[in-house]
């Protein structure tokens, strides 16, 4: 993708990441594996394990991207600090 642009994806579920690998694999897409900064979609709920795991080196710009199957609370609340 190039632009210093680090994309994410972040999956609520394995299933999702399930789902977004085979659309990953099948060019269905707009973003392939090379252009996602750890090559796969990332089994993660908490905002708070993303920041640290992911954004605690300096990225000029930064995408993500949440999959989700529901609409609960709990997924809305997905702040970083």
């Amino acid at each position: 993708m190039s632009n210093n642009i680090s994309i994410f994806i972040l999956c609520e579920g394995t299933s999702e990441v399930a789902i977004i690998d085979i659309l990953l694999d099948a060019n269905k897409l707009v973003y392939n594996r090379d252009d996602i900064e750890t090559y796969e979609p990332l089994h993660i709920r908490s905002a708070y394990e993303f920041e640290s795991s992911y954004l605690n080196v300096q990225h000029e710009r930064v995408k993500v991207y949440r999959i989700l199957d529901s609409k609960k609370k709990k997924n809305l609340d997905f702040k970083f600090s």
